[in-house]
This record gives C-alpha cells, sequence and structure tokens, in this order.
C-alpha cells in the first residue's frame, strides 16, 4: 500500500468513513490495520508499543522550499547546500539571501553603536575624526560554527584599537557605561556624514562578515519549523514566506522521529535543524492549495491534504 513506508498514517482507501488507518511498525516493519477509535498498546505482529497518541500535530516537522527546487528533493531528498555542494555558501535564490537585504543596515547600524560604547570615555563622547588613510579589511575563512563569531570580534577590536591609538582616544575593550541612547544617536550622525567614516567603513565589512558566517552555518544545515508551540511555529511561518513570492514555494513536513542529529536553531527558537541528509521516502507535500502562506494553519491537521512526495506529479 502507498504511504505506509513513510512511518505515518494512511488512510484505508477502501474505507468510506476514514475510521481505519494502516500502521507500519518501526520495529518489525509491518503493516497493520488500526481503529482509529480503538488503537492497540503494541503492533499485532511483535512486542513493540504503538506510538500514544500515534500521529499527533506536533510529530510533524514542516519545511518551505523553493517549488524550483523540488524534482531535485522528490529525486534526492532534503540535503543542505553544503550536502549538495560542498560549499558554505547559502543559495542566492533562498530566503536567507532576502533576509540578509533586510537586516544588513540595522546591523550595521548596531556595530557603529557598539564601536562608539568602546569608545565612550565615560564622561563625554570624544570627537570621532575620520582616519581615511587606511582601508579596515578582515579576512578569514568560515568554518561554519559560532566560534567564527569570536573570531570576528577579535578581528573588530584590533581595527578599533588602532584606530583609538592613531586618534589618541581611550579605548575600552569592555562596554562599562550604559547610555545606549547616546550612542544609536552618535552612530546615526557618523552613517549621515557625507564622507565615509572610517569607522562606517569597519561595520560594514563586519556585518558582511556577520552574514558570511551566518550563511556558512545556514548551508550547512536543513532546517524545519519546531512545532512544539503552535503560536510560535505560526509566527515563524507568516516570517518565512513574507520572503517568497506566492507560488514559489510549496510545504513539506517530515515524522520529526526520522531525522537524524536533530537540534535547537541557536539563532532561532522557533527552527530546528539537522546536518543529515532527510530520505524521500519520509517526506509528505501539503497540496490542495494555491496559496499555502494563508492555509497552512488550516490545512495542516487535515489527512487529505498531505501525500507522500513519490506521488507528486507536479
Amino acid at each position: 500500500m502507498p504511504n505506509v513506508y513513510t512511518n505515518t498514517p494512511f488512510d484505508c482507501p477502501y474505507c468510506k468513513t476514514h475510521d481505519l488507518h494502516l500502521y507500519k511498525c518501526l520495529s518489525c516493519t509491518s503493516v497493520s490495520i488500526f481503529d482509529t477509535k480503538a488503537v492497540p498498546q503494541a503492533c499485532p505482529q511483535c512486542p513493540a508499543l504503538v506510538r500514544s497518541p500515534p500521529f499527533k500535530d506536533s510529530d510533524w516537522l514542516y519545511h518551505i522550499a523553493p517549488r524550483s527546487a523540488l524534482l531535485s528533493i522528490q529525486a534526492n531528498g532534503l540535503r543542505s547546500v553544503y550536502s549538495r555542494t560542498r560549499r558554505r555558501e547559502p543559495e542566492p535564490s533562498g530566503s536567507f539571501v532576502a533576509d540578509r537585504e533586510k537586516r544588513i543596515e540595522k546591523i550595521v547600524k548596531e556595530r557603529l553603536s557598539a564601536y562608539v560604547a568602546h569608545l565612550d570615555t565615560n564622561a563625554n563622547l570624544p570627537d570621532l575624526p575620520n582616519f581615511p588613510v587606511i582601508q579596515p579589511t578582515i579576512l578569514f575563512d568560515y568554518t561554519a560554527s559560532q566560534d567564527d563569531y569570536a573570531r570576528l570580534k577579535y578581528h573588530e577590536l584590533e581595527w578599533l584599537g588602532l584606530y583609538a591609538r592613531r586618534k589618541n582616544i581611550r579605548f575600552q575593550e569592555e562596554i562599562k557605561s550604559f547610555r545606549r541612547m547616546e550612542w544609536k544617536t552618535k552612530a546615526t550622525a557618523l552613517l549621515d556624514e557625507p564622507e565615509e567614516h572610517y569607522l562606517t567603513l569597519l561595520a560594514k565589512e563586519a556585518a558582511n562578515h556577520h552574514f558570511g558566517i551566518e550563511g556558512a552555518i545556514t548551508a550547512s544545515y536543513v532546517y524545519f519549523l519546531a512545532t512544539d508551540n503552535v503560536d510560535d511555529m505560526t509566527i515563524a511561518f507568516n516570517d518565512y514566506v513574507k520572503l517568497r513570492a506566492p507560488g514559489s514555494y510549496v510545504v513539506l513536513r517530515v515524522w520529526k522521529y526520522s531525522v537524524v542529529g536533530l537540534e535547537r536553531d541557536q539563532a532561532d527558537h522557533r527552527a530546528v535543524r539537522t546536518q543529515a541528509d532527510v530520505s524521500r521516502e519520509n517526506l509528505q507535500i501539503m497540496i490542495g492549495t494555491q496559496n499555502p502562506g494563508s492555509d497552512f494553519v488550516r490545512l495542516r491537521s487535515l489527512w487529505n491534504h498531505w501525500i507522500p512526495l513519490s506521488q507528486w506529479r507536479g
């Protein structure tokens, strides 16, 4: 029978009331027919316990995939960019690039505010004359680990310390005062200067590396919406699809216990991720809607809006 190899329930095609499910035991791999009103505690063919309740909404993980990549996923399963290409760079057409464009200015301003804080004398913010002689440049290879952020900060402080010494401004590696509004105001003034300030150039260089590190990490994992909190999942889904044109994506799901090496995304608690490939046999696709963005919450729990990805024909 179709679908039973995915470790998920399949409504019996001969039962018009949908009271029967086909169920595949993960231990003995035999297929049984269960009455949904009286699910047994153990597999009829072996002592293995039946998952109880067998198929909760929170047992699923959801992945939003570009429609253009669907044939590749159908053939090879879900794989990280690094697994497919051996490159630690996110897909140019993926949501990461769109998200970067949306956030880059904010990251630059945050870094400039931090630089001002490091140069704060705790009495009055010093004048920050430009230093056009040197172009701050940061070079290092990304390892796709959180340690790269510490390496980036080390390089930033080196360039910031050089500026402070050349301009005879006191520099503190640890920020001890808390004058955030003043720092933001000063950072805005630096951004508005007609000639790009040394500190602005450093902030832009660091922001590009920030996204380079983030991109290298993103390229190393397959990501899913976490389903342990429905409200968080819904908000995350809406945030994600805002970055994509309507009709350009599809929604996939996988039973979470079939995913190897699942871990919480350190950058976003609403997501989980894995470095392992996800087999095509374990994937299902949402059907029966032209607009999954608006229909996701309503349709995700309905059995007749999901089919195995292997059965999808576009």
